[in-house]
């Protein structure tokens, strides 16, 4: 049975989603991938500076939504979970803003707009219902971008560690 005849209780409303049920719900909920993505930007903005203080990058705050969610735009998730934490991060390691946190920031930005949109086009795929096998097969090449950019993120971040380290 290959995935154009996949019934829709084997269908999975993200690339990364577990088998339903139990304990598999939960980490489905934790979104891994977009987690570790958005951690990722907190990496980068506290690594930016030469001197990492180690204890405070190890604390990344997370910003709250408020307003009842009226905010909720792609801009707004753009800077909210892209640029948000690069900037916080890095004021956090310099107590300062400086060139490279606002580019890094901006980066941070584009590349969660990017996410958003490339999300937001495969989501409505995966739970739309009767939607087709060749509109599943579609959101194919979206999924696998998101794929990749999550783990480039993550990736830069790493690097950025390796070389503060």
């Amino acid at each position: 049975m290959g995935p154009a005849d996949a019934t829709p209780q084997e269908s999975r409303p993200a690339f990364y989603a577990l088998k339903p049920g139990g304990w598999h719900d939960y980490v489905t909920l934790l979104h891994v991938p977009y987690t570790a993505w958005h951690l990722a930007y907190v990496v980068v903005g506290g690594c930016l500076v030469a001197g990492v203080a180690w204890g405070r990058l190890a604390l990344p705050a997370y910003n709250l939504e408020l307003l009842g969610g009226r905010v909720h735009t792609d801009l707004a998730f753009a800077l909210a979970w892209g640029a948000f934490p690069v900037v916080t991060a890095f004021v956090a390691q310099a107590s300062a803003i400086h060139a490279e946190a606002i580019l890094a920031a901006v980066w941070a930005t584009l590349l969660s707009l990017a996410q958003r949109r490339l999300s937001i086009q495969v989501r409505r795929v995966r739970r739309g219902a009767g939607v087709s096998a060749e509109e599943r097969r579609l959101a194919d090449a979206p999924e696998s971008a998101l794929k990749l950019l999550a783990a480039s993120t993550v990736a830069v971040a790493a690097a950025l560690v390796a070389l503060r380290l």
